[in-house]
């Protein structure tokens, strides 16, 4: 009866169960070891095991009887375990296993073993995926092209799934090829963005039947996800490059391409010895129409002066939009003084007809600023300065009219070098002043604080950053004054601490000419130790053009400020059209996405879109994310629904000096006390 019950147990047992006496012939083998082998019982019993299903590792070598942990067993007396190995099937394909010989003794002599062993296979797909899924991540984050991930993708789950054979197809360039026909369908997905937007469709097909191996639906629920991502990055990709190149309100070239242009054609003037015009086009009235109509109707203004313009361009002409009210015009072709006197009379008349903006008849003026090459300068940079220079003159006398760029009246480089010497004295005679911006979780705790540095000199209106900090940078006044931002900034925040208020992020930003400076790490280094501030604490700011011109030297910079444990986030994210694989691959912590998206939120120009693929990825690359400038509830509430995004603008509080700005500090969240 005891033997008829153990049979049984045998018999039911999941796992496979052999006996060998001690020469390693077979004794007995359940019901699961013949199943998972293929070998029928009449063909096991009396004969070697080893030569059964062990006679080979894992690469098809052969495995001497020797080595074999099995039959060790029978020689030491010992327990052996094995984790991972192959046995083999009668029809000469392998499976991986996990095995324990025991042996059976009779006083003392080994007389035989026990093999318990099972079928692994399972796990070892996924230790196979789990692996594949990490290098298939890491070329999504570093923005491989859409093609080579989806490829790799599709193999990841071909290695870890024999028998499933995987196809994606991404709406648009860049899909994998189709399935194979003779292949059945067995589980099918739409891949959707975190926005809910369609991406594309994700199929598993198999080679035996319509239903899933085992432990297959969870690796391609994870496969479609990161398909998603993939498709996602890669849209956010070609929207950066678009906006690389164009202006999205106007579909103008932007300054990038502007100035690659004029390069061009000035390098064509200088051997032909031909001119090129540049024109500097201000909007008069730019700011009351916003003021009077709201942005809306600013926005429409401006496109209706773009299509104005754009009638008068010759072939090979450059419009450009350069800042929120400005436009430049490169003419390639022009034969001299006189007609870019003609051309630039004509954009100034164009607005003289009447406009309607939302309703109301609306007249504008333009303020235009003529350089010509090569009289007013050889050099890129120089003629757009001067026919700047002309412009603001135009703007100084009243605008609707043009002006061509005279030196002796340069009145931008005196303004400049006043400032220059204004600033001087204001540092010496500590005239500036910080202000507190805070920075708030989407559940309202505050997660920050930026500080921003005014000027206000006695008795007269404060000065901010706009207006100096582009000075400060040329003259190479951005280092002291830099310097004593960061000291204030560090101080107040020490001073609030011993207030008994929690710390808390403390925000500043610096420039590529601070970066450039070979001690500037010291000089923080210092300031931190000075002043007591965690420098786990403190956050630099760096703005993204400035980070896409940053030389070696400078990342190296970077480098060592995170090594001491300062934060480092890029400052109007999506202006300096650099990629997130850019990113990855710095010593950056958060990205800052710049107001101008912000406020495309609600008005379904894509904003929501662009926002939620910037917020989806810089999550999965480890990223913070801030929005600058939420000014609304309308955008807040967009703003919920796109992933962790920290929030600052006026909405949530105007910076403000330090007696005001306390008030928000009870509202410290403990997440970031450390």
């Amino acid at each position: 009866m005891d033997t008829t019950i153990n049979n049984a147990i045998l018999e039911c047992a999941g796992e496979g169960i052999y006996g060998l006496d001690r020469d390693g012939l077979t004794t007995f083998a359940n019901a699961a070891a013949l199943r998972m082998t293929g070998w029928p019982l009449d063909e096991v019993l009396g004969k070697l095991q080893h030569a059964l299903i062990h006679h080979s590792k894992p690469d098809g070598t052969p495995y001497p009887r020797e080595a074999c942990p099995v039959y060790a067993a029978l020689r030491d007396g010992e327990v052996h375990h094995i984790e991972d190995d192959v046995f083999w099937r009668k029809d000469g394909t392998s499976f991986p296993v996990e095995y324990t010989s025991t042996p059976l003794q009779q006083d003392g002599v080994p007389i035989g073993a026990v093999v318990i062993f099972r079928d692994i296979t399972e796990r070892k797909n996924r230790e196979r995926w789990d692996q594949n899924y990490r290098e298939v991540l890491e070329l999504v984050a570093a923005c491989a092209p859409l093609a080579q991930s989806l490829a790799a993708l599709i193999a990841a789950v071909g290695e870890s799934q024999h028998g499933l054979t995987v196809t994606i197809d991404a709406y648009g360039p860049g899909s994998p090829p189709a399935a194979e026909s003779n292949l059945r369908p067995c589980w099918s997905r739409t891949i959707v963005a975190g926005s809910g937007a369609m991406l594309g469709s994700f199929q598993a097909y198999h080679s035996g039947s319509q239903e899933l191996p085992p432990g297959a639906e969870e690796i391609l629920e994870l496969a479609c996800g990161l398909s998603s991502i993939a498709i996602a990055s890669r849209n956010l990709l070609d929207q950066l490059a678009h906006q690389a190149t164009h202006d999205l309100l106007t579909g103008l070239a932007n300054r990038t391409v502007f100035a690659d242009r004029l390069d061009q054609a000035l390098s064509q003037a200088k051997r032909y010895r031909s001119k090129v015009a540049v024109y500097m086009i201000d909007l008069d009235r730019f700011k009351d129409v916003s003021d009077a109509f709201g942005h809306k109707a600013a926005d429409s203004f401006l496109i209706e002066t773009v299509n104005r313009l754009q009638r008068l361009l010759d072939d090979g002409d450059t419009l450009a939009r350069v800042g929120e009210a400005e436009l430049a015009l490169m003419s390639p072709r022009i034969s001299g003084t006189a007609a870019c006197v003609a051309v630039a009379s004509s954009m100034v008349q164009s607005l003289h007809r009447p406009a309607w903006v939302d309703g109301n008849e609306f007249v504008g003026s333009l303020s235009v600023g003529i350089g010509l090459y090569p009289e007013h300068g050889e050099a890129t940079l120089t003629l757009q300065k001067h026919a700047h220079e002309a412009m603001y003159r135009a703007n100084a006398m009243g605008g609707n009219r043009f002006e061509i760029f005279d030196p002796a009246a340069s009145s931008l480089a005196a303004a400049a070098l006043k400032m220059e010497a204004r600033l001087r004295e204001a540092l010496e005679k500590k005239w500036f002043f910080l202000e507190y911006q805070p920075q708030f979780a989407m559940h309202g705790e505050l997660m920050g604080m930026e500080a921003f540095v005014r000027l206000k000199p006695p008795g007269q209106d404060t000065v901010f950053p706009c207006d100096f900090i582009a000075i400060a940078e040329e003259s190479g006044l951005i280092i002291p004054l830099g310097a004593w931002v960061l000291r204030e900034a560090c101080r107040q925040g020490v001073e609030w601490s011993e207030q008994g208020y929690a710390p808390f992020r403390m925000g500043v930003n610096f420039s590529a000419r601070q970066l450039a400076e070979p001690d500037f790490v010291d000089q923080i280094t210092s300031i931190v130790e000075e002043t007591g501030f965690p420098p786990s604490l403190l956050e630099l700011e760096l703005t993204e053009s400035c980070l896409i011109a940053s030389a070696a030297d400078s990342i190296q910079q970077l480098n060592r400020l995170r090594r001491l444990g300062v934060e480092i986030s890029i400052d109007d994210f999506g202006t300096g059209y650099s990629s997130l694989s850019r990113l990855h691959m710095l010593p950056v912590t958060a990205i800052k996405i710049d107001k101008t998206f912000i406020d495309r939120l609600v008005t379904g120009a894509g904003g929501l879109e662009t926002v939620a693929a910037i917020v989806s990825l810089a999550n999965q690359l480890g990223f913070r994310v801030i929005a600058e400038g939420v000014e609304t509830s309308q955008q807040l509430e967009a703003l919920i629904g796109v992933g962790s995004v920290i929030v600052q603008g006026y909405l949530a509080g105007r910076p403000e000096r330090a007696a005001k700005a306390k008030r928000h500090l009870s509202r410290v969240v403990p997440a970031v006390r450390s």
